[in-house]
């Protein structure tokens, strides 16, 4: 089984960052952009200064 990764991209950007991800060995997977504003509006703090 391949890592995945997680990330958020406007449409026009969609397809190149897709192909970034699967250059490096992994499966992308991806939100829409409200998506990632309501996983930021839930008031998760940033883990280890990284976020």
């Amino acid at each position: 089984m391949r890592p995945s990764n997680w990330y958020v991209a406007d449409d026009d950007a969609r397809e190149v960052v897709e192909r970034l991800i699967r250059d490096a060995g992994h499966d992308p997977w991806s939100e829409d952009l409200s998506g990632a504003r309501d996983f930021l509006n839930m008031g998760i703090e940033p883990v280890g200064g990284v976020f």
